[in-house]
């Protein structure tokens, strides 16, 4: 099993798309970070505009893209690294880009025909699916560190002193947590990458996650099931980009639904990698 998991990270080190992952990170956070900015700025100049505006984007009920949110409080107030990280986990950006990365790294192998060449070796060939996910797991990890010292960095030149550190205990928490359900969210890409022997599935899966899109048929999903009777029935909250963009570092209900349901994704979504992969015949 380690030389398995060693020979999935020397993998993902010497593929092209790992560092051009690490790069569009990087660009993603400043670019996130200077759009703060801007809007702090235009909130600062046209504040009674921009408060109608939030009301008017508060009664749509469904969001379809990837948001952003800049807080009102930002506008007066310091910017605590907690409450900039917890937006920006919120939006789903780094799954989007997680949902792409994973997808290539998950099929690189099924395209060079590394795994037919070693799943005869192996007695569970399942295991190939855990030492993947393993790496994925440094991939992601290093995602979030890029992603954490470019707007740490950034944000130092670009807001100044309004950026502070804030509560480090509160940091931790929001950042492992989220952690977490993007490593599930990853685990199920995986899977569905894993099923199909492609990567297009679990991309384009991922991606319509992440953008909202899947809010409409959820819309359409929570009305048939309540004219059959159960009107308080909710898919989305089975959706783990629901909680994704829930968690809430000051929520501590909200925090342990979050862990509950990213442990419950990541154990499933793996285990049924582990099956296909043990029960199929490799090509």
């Amino acid at each position: 099993m380690l030389n398995l998991i060693r020979m999935n990270l020397y993998s993902l080190f010497r593929t092209v798309s790992f560092w051009v992952m690490i790069a569009v990170t990087a660009v993603i956070a400043v670019f996130f970070v200077y759009m703060t900015n801007v809007d702090i700025e235009y909130m600062s100049e046209e504040n009674s505009a921009a408060e109608q505006t939030a009301q008017q984007t508060d009664e749509n009920e469904i969001t379809v893209g990837i948001a952003v949110e800049t807080l009102d409080e930002w506008v007066d107030q310091g910017i605590e690294m907690v409450s900039l990280f917890q937006v920006m986990g919120s939006s789903a950006i780094i799954a989007l880009l997680a949902s792409i990365f994973v997808a290539i790294y998950t099929n690189a192998e099924q395209k060079t025909g590394f795994i037919k060449n070693i799943a005869g070796q192996l007695p569970k060939r399942g295991m190939l699916s855990l030492a993947k996910l393993s790496g994925i797991a440094v991939e992601l990890l290093i995602m979030f560190g890029v992603y954490i010292l470019a707007t740490v960095i950034s944000g130092k030149i670009i807001l100044g002193d309004k950026l502070v550190l804030g509560d480090v205990g509160d940091l931790i928490k929001i950042i492992a947590v989220q952690y977490l359900l993007h490593l599930a969210f990853c685990s199920f890409v995986q899977m569905l990458c894993t099923v199909a022997r492609g990567a297009g599935i679990g991309m384009t899966v991922g991606i319509l996650f992440c953008s909202g899109m899947t809010s409409l048929v959820y819309m359409g999903i929570n009305y048939v099931v309540s004219k059959l009777g159960a009107e308080d029935f909710d898919v989305s909250k089975y959706d783990l980009m629901t909680y994704i963009g829930s968690a809430s570092a000051s929520d501590s209900d909200m925090m342990t639904k979050c862990i509950i349901a990213g442990a419950a994704y990541l154990v499933i979504c793996t285990a049924v990698s582990m099956l296909v992969m043990q029960k199929r015949d490799i090509k």
